[in-house]
This record gives structure tokens, sequence and C-alpha cells, in this order.
């Protein structure tokens, strides 16, 4: 899978991990190419992620569950909750989650470390990636592309 930072000239590549992930990869992968924007985690340390809500929310069930993540991790997260508090009053999400330097942990808002499927890993570009989002707290929000990529 590709992932472009089109307005910076970044792209990474990451490898998925169908055999380990088989169903998040397939989720992800029928519902490429996705386009949006990229935060930065507030909690979370080293971590970027995409929010994907209303249609766009992909659901799979958990899977190759980690609670610990390196750099380089791609993963998924999904969130339901009943009421307010959630993403901006929404009550459904899932997230795309790269983790691109150490000292990550994935939290949630009210700063619980939540398990995540991880189904890829970054294995070209970590660092430009890195370097691109690193500031993205202090810049502002970087449109990302997710798309196929078959070596």
């Amino acid at each position: 899978m590709e992932i472009i930072l089109p307005d910076d000239n970044v792209r990474a590549v990451a490898t998925l991990l169908e055999d380990e992930a088989p169903r998040t990869c397939k989720a992800v992968w029928d519902a490429l190419p996705i386009e949006g924007k990229l935060w930065h985690g507030m909690f979370s340390g080293n971590e970027t992620f995409i929010v994907l809500e209303g249609e766009s929310v992909i659901k799979v069930e958990p899977e190759n569950v980690i609670w610990h993540v390196i750099p380089g991790d791609v993963c998924y997260y999904y969130s339901w909750r009943e009421g307010k508090g959630t993403w901006k009053d929404v009550r459904e999400f899932s997230e795309i989650v790269i983790i691109y330097g150490r000292y990550a942990d994935v939290k949630d808002r009210s700063m619980r470390t939540v398990p995540v499927n991880l189904f890829g890993s970054i294995t070209e570009n970590l660092e430009g990636y890195a370097k691109a989002v690193a500031k993205i707290r202090e810049v502002g929000l970087k449109r990302v592309i997710f798309k196929k990529y078959a070596q």
C-alpha cells in the first residue's frame, strides 16, 4: 500500500501482513483509495492517523491485536460508543494509524492505551514520512492518500 503526502512530495510504502491479519488487510485494501486529513496523536506520541467516519468506516473484528507499537507499524482501530464524548461527537469511527517513531502508545481520548490490529509495516521511506509528519501539530493537518501498490 502506498502512503502519499502530496503537498510534501513524500511517498512511503507499507507491506501488508496478509498472513497475520487477513481480514483487516482485505477490508483496507478493498476500501482503497482513501484520501483525507492526516492527524497527529495528541497523547500517543509519534503517531499519525486518518479518521474514517460515516460511509467510510471500516469494520473489522480484532485480529493480530497488539498493545505495544513500534516505528513503522500500520494499524487499524475501531470505536463505537453510545452518547457523546467520542470523535467530535461521532459515535462510530475507525482509523488507520501509522507509528513513525519511538515512544508511541496508541491511546483513546480518555488517555487509555487501546489495542489495535497490526496489519502492515512501512518498508520504504519511514524516515521521509517521519520527517514530513513530525510537526503536524505545529503546522496543521496534512492531506494523505492511501492507494493500492503492487510490486
